[in-house]
C-alpha cells in the first residue's frame, strides 16, 4: 500500500453549516456517499447520479435576424448595444430555461447515547478500496464504523462495532442542514415524502418534480434486538451492526420499488448471517472492481520525511507556510483520480462540478459547464489510463446532437450544431440567457478536442468513424457558415467571446461592478485557435478514414485564412485579434493561451521562441488576486507546457494555500480574502472539483507531454521533485519512469500497445548518459521505434 492511498484526519467534518464539504466520500460511479465522521450522531449523505431537480425546458424560438443585427452594430463600433441583441431577442420571445441541479436522495443517520467524552479519534479513507473508517475510544470501550459503496451492487454498506453492547438508532431522512433550501425542498415534496420502519427494514421515498420517485431501502443486520421507534429503528444491546442501503430513482409504483430493493437486499444477506463475514465478502467483491481502475496509473513523488504519514490537516497547514509538499501533492493526485472513479463510470453520466459529492438542495454552479470546467475535469484521464471514463461525456453530448442542431437552426439559421456551455441531463437547449453564454461559439469545438484526443489515445477507429468524426463535421459545418470572409481573404469571427472576459476598453468605469460587462467582441484568440484545431484535425482524420474527403480542401483553406496571433506593444499575445480591443489582465480565464494549452498548435522548442515568449508574457501579466482555484490549476498546466516547472509548482502551492478544505476537496475561491484569489464575501466559496482534477492533470503535464509523433519526459520538473516514479500513458502505450537527483539515476521503460516511431525528448540534463538496454547510446530528440518493450537507463 502506498502512503498516498490513505487520507486520515484527527477531526470530523467541521465546516460550519455545511459539514458535507469536509466529509469523506465513497462511490460506485452511480451512487455515492459522504460520511461526516461524527461520534454521537453520524450523518451519511446518499446521492444518485440520475437525481436532478428544478430544470425548465422550452423549444428555442426562431430569431434569425438577431445575428445580422448584432454584426451591423459591431461594424458601427456599438459593442455594448450589440452585446445584448441575441439575448434580448430570445427574452422577447418569452424564452426561459433553467438548468437542473443534483440533490441528495437522503441521509442515513446513526445515533447513539454518549455519556462519556471520546478520545483517540481517527477517520480514514483508503482510496485503494474506497472504504471510509472512523475509530475512537470512550473509557474502556472502543468503537469503529466502516463503510463503502459497492461498485458491484450500487449499495452502501456499513459495519458498526463496539467491544461492549451498545444501543443505537438508525434512520433515513432528508439531509437536514438547518438552511432554507431544506425547508423549501420539504414543502416541494409535500405528502409524497414518506418514511416507514418495519424492522429490519427502513423505507424512504419522495416524488421529484419530474414525476420520478426517488428513495432508499435499508436493511439492518445485528446481534442486538430491533424495534420501531417513531421514524427510527432502535437497536439494543448490539456488539455488531451492519446496514445495507439501496437507493433508487425510477418511475412506477413505489411499493413495487420498495419490494424490488427489499428482495435484492434479502438475497445479499441470505447466505451470510455473520456480519463480519458478509462485510468482508462484499468489500472484497467491490475492491476487485474498484482497485484495478484506481491502479491504471501511478505517480509518486518522494515524500519529505517529516511530513510522510501526517494527517491531511497538518499537510494543509504546512502548505500555508511552505507551499505544496510532495506528501500533499501525492495525495491530491490520487484523490482527484479517486473521486472521478467513484463519481462516474462508463454507461453513466458525466462528472459535474460537484461530482456526486454534494449535500444541499440549492448550490452554486452544480451543472456541466464546458467553457473550462468540464474540460479540466477530464484533462488527466487519457494520460492517467482512464480514457474509458470519458465515454459518458461523449455519449452525453452525442445524444443531444438533435437539440444542438435546433439551436443552430432556430437562433442563426445555420447548419451544423451550436452547443451552450452549460448543460444538465435533459437540458441541452440554450440556457443561462446572458450574452457571455449566448454569444460564445467555442463550446462544441473545444469538446471536439477531447473527442479526438480520446481517439488518439485509444486508437478506436470504429468510434472515430461512427461517432467522433460526424460530431466534428457538424461542428465544422456551423463554423464554416458562421465565419465572414473579409476583402483581404481572411475570416472574421463575430460576435466572438473569450470566456468570460471583456476587452479593457469596454469595461464600465472603475467602481461599477458588472459580472460580464461586454464579452461580445471580434476574433477572440481562443475562437481562432479552436476553429483552426477543428479544421486541422478533421482534415487529418478524413485522410485517415477516407470519410468526407471532398471537404478536406475547404477545411484546410479555412485553417490557413484565420487571423494570426498578433501581440501587443509589450509583446504579449492579444486576447482579441482585432484593432481597438484592449487587453484586460485582471481576469481568471486564460482562454487566449489555448494554442499552447490545452491545444498543441504551438509547442515549446518547436515554434519560434518569440512566439512562445508572447504566450508566456500574457500569462505572467494575469493578476494573482483575480484568480480562482481552477484557474490556478489551469495556470499550472500552462506553465508545464512552457516547461517552467517551478512556476507550475508555485501555482499549485497557491491553490493549496487558498482553496482546499480539510478533506482535500477544492473550492472556487478563498473564502478568507487572503489576496490569493478573487473574493466575493465570506460565505461564498462553492465546491468546484475541477480544480482538484486540474491538479492531477497539471502534475501529469509536468512529467509527460505527448503528441502523436513525440514524447517529452520530465519537461517541467520542479527542483523540489528530486525523485519519484510514474506510470502514465502516451498516445500509443504506457511509459514507466523513475528518477533520483541525488545519485543522478533515471530509468525509462516504454510498453507500446500500438507500434510507433516517436521523437523522444528528456528534459533537463537527464538525457546525458542515457542508453538503451543493449548499450546503444541515446541521443536526446532522436526517433525511437517503439514496437515492443523498450528500456533506457543511465
Amino acid at each position: 500500500m502506498n502512503s498516498g492511498d490513505i487520507l486520515y484526519s484527527l477531526k470530523p467534518a467541521s465546516w460550519y453549516r455545511d459539514l458535507w464539504r469536509e466529509a469523506f466520500a465513497s462511490g460506485s460511479g452511480m451512487v455515492a456517499m459522504l460520511s461526516y465522521g461524527h461520534v454521537g450522531d453520524e450523518t451519511v449523505i446518499l446521492n444518485h447520479a440520475a437525481l436532478w431537480h428544478h430544470q425548465k425546458k422550452m423549444e428555442v424560438p426562431v430569431i434569425h435576424g438577431a445575428l445580422k443585427r448584432t454584426r451591423e452594430l459591431m461594424d458601427e463600433g456599438k459593442y455594448h448595444e450589440a452585446n445584448w441583441v441575441i439575448t434580448n431577442a430570445l427574452k422577447d420571445k418569452g424564452f426561459q430555461t433553467a438548468l437542473g441541479a443534483p440533490f441528495p436522495v437522503c441521509a442515513l443517520q446513526f445515533r447513539k447515547e454518549s455519556q462519556i467524552s471520546y478520545r483517540h479519534y481517527r477517520r480514514y479513507l483508503d482510496m485503494a478500496s474506497a472504504e471510509v473508517r472512523v475509530t475512537w475510544e470512550e473509557d474502556d470501550r472502543t468503537f469503529s464504523r466502516c463503510g463503502f459503496v459497492s461498485r458491484k451492487h450500487d449499495m452502501a454498506v456499513w459495519k458498526l462495532e463496539c467491544n461492549a453492547p451498545q444501543d443505537l438508532w438508525v434512520r433515513l431522512q432528508l439531509h437536514e442542514t438547518g438552511e432554507d433550501d431544506v425547508k423549501k425542498k420539504r414543502d416541494e415534496l409535500g405528502d409524497s415524502l414518506r418514511v416507514k420502519v418495519v424492522p429490519p427494514y427502513i423505507y424512504y421515498a419522495g416524488t421529484n418534480d419530474d414525476g420520478l420517485d426517488f428513495g432508499a431501502v435499508a436493511r439492518i443486520c445485528t446481534d442486538g434486538s430491533m424495534a420501531e421507534d417513531m421514524d427510527e429503528l432502535r437497536v439494543s444491546g448490539a456488539d455488531h451492526l451492519m446496514v445495507l442501503v439501496r437507493v433508487f430513482v425510477k418511475s412506477g409504483d413505489r411499493e413495487a420499488s420498495f419490494a424490488a430493493e427489499r428482495a435484492f437486499l434479502d438475497a445479499i444477506t441470505a447466505d451470510s448471517p455473520d456480519t463480519d463475514a458478509l462485510y468482508d465478502k462484499l468489500l472484497a467483491e467491490h475492491r476487485a472492481l474498484h482497485e484495478p481502475l484506481y491502479r491504471t496509473a501511478a505517480l509518486d513523488l518522494e515524500e519529505e520525511p517529516d511530513l510522510a504519514g501526517l494527517p491531511i490537516e497538518r499537510l494543509i497547514d504546512d502548505a500555508a507556510q511552505n507551499g505544496a509538499s510532495n506528501a500533499l501533492l501525492n495525495r491530491l493526485w490520487h484523490y482527484g483520480r479517486y473521486l472521478l472513479i467513484c463519481g462516474t463510470r462508463p454507461g453513466g453520466l458525466p462528472f459535474p462540478l460537484y461530482g456526486l459529492y454534494h449535500g444541499r438542495y440549492s448550490m452554486a454552479w452544480p451543472h456541466n459547464m464546458a467553457n473550462e470546467n468540464m474540460q479540466m475535469i477530464y484533462w488527466h484521464v487519457n494520460g492517467g489510463g482512464l480514457a474509458e471514463f470519458f465515454k459518458p461525456v461523449m455519449q452525453y453530448y452525442l445524444d443531444a446532437v438533435p437539440q444542438y442542431r435546433q439551436n443552430a437552426r432556430n437562433m442563426h439559421d445555420l447548419p451544423g450544431i451550436f452547443m451552450p456551455a452549460g448543460t444538465t441531463p435533459g437540458v441541452h437547449m440554450m440556457n443561462q440567457i446572458v450574452p457571455v453564454i449566448m454569444n460564445w461559439i467555442g463550446c462544441a469545438g473545444w469538446v471536439c478536442q477531447h473527442f479526438y484526443s480520446y481517439y488518439q489515445y485509444t486508437g478506436d477507429e470504429k468510434m472515430l468513424r461512427e461517432q467522433i468524426l460526424p460530431f466534428m463535421k457538424e461542428t465544422a459545418d456551423f463554423y464554416e457558415a458562421y465565419l465572414v470572409r473579409q476583402p483581404d481573404g481572411f475570416y472574421k469571427i463575430y460576435p466572438s467571446v473569450s470566456p468570460e472576459n471583456t476587452p479593457g476598453n469596454l469595461m464600465p468605469p472603475k467602481g461599477e461592478h458588472m459580472a460580464h460587462p461586454c464579452p461580445s467582441a471580434v476574433n477572440a484568440t481562443m475562437d481562432i485557435a479552436i476553429i483552426k484545431e477543428v479544421m486541422t484535425n478533421l482534415a487529418e482524420a478524413a485522410e485517415l478514414t477516407g470519410m468526407y474527403t471532398d471537404h478536406i480542401e475547404k477545411w484546410q483553406e479555412i485553417a490557413a485564412h484565420l487571423p494570426a496571433y498578433d501581440t501587443t506593444e509589450d509583446g504579449d499575445v492579444r486576447e482579441w485579434q482585432w484593432p481597438g480591443l484592449e487587453q484586460r489582465y485582471d481576469h481568471r480565464h486564460l482562454s487566449h493561451i489555448y494554442p499552447m494549452f490545452p491545444g498543441r498548435e504551438i509547442v515549446k522548442g518547436v515554434a519560434p521562441k518569440e512566439v512562445t515568449d508572447a504566450f508566456e508574457k500574457a500569462v505572467d501579466k494575469r493578476r494573482l488576486g483575480a484568480q480562482s482555484g481552477w484557474s490556478l490549476a489551469h495556470m499550472a498546466s500552462i506553465n508545464a507546457r512552457f516547461e517552467r516547472g517551478d512556476k507550475a509548482l508555485d501555482c499549485l502551492s497557491i491553490l493549496c494555500r487558498a482553496c482546499l478544505t480539510d478533506n482535500l476537496m477544492t473550492l472556487h475561491n478563498d473564502w478568507r480574502d487572503m489576496g490569493q484569489t478573487l473574493y466575493r464575501n465570506a460565505s461564498f466559496a462553492p465546491v468546484q472539483l475541477d480544480a482538484l482534477m486540474g491538479i492531477a492533470g497539471a502534475m501529469q503535464e509536468m512529467l509527460l507531454f505527448a503528441e502523436p509523433d513525440c514524447i517529452k519526459l520530465l519537461p517541467a520538473l520542479p527542483q523540489a521533485w528530486e525523485s519519484g516514479r510514474i506510470r502514465l500513458r502516451y498516445m500509443q502505450g504506457e511509459v514507466e519512469m523513475d528518477w533520483n537527483k541525488t545519485d543522478g539515476r533515471i530509468r525509462i521503460t516504454f510498453n507500446p500497445e500500438r507500434p510507433a516511431c516517436l521523437k523522444v525528448l528528456v528534459g533537463g540534463d537527464w538525457a546525458e548518459g542515457l542508453k538503451f538496454a543493449d548499450g546503444t547510446p541515446f541521443t536526446n530528440g532522436q526517433r525511437v521505434k517503439l514496437e515492443g518493450r523498450t528500456e533506457l537507463h543511465n
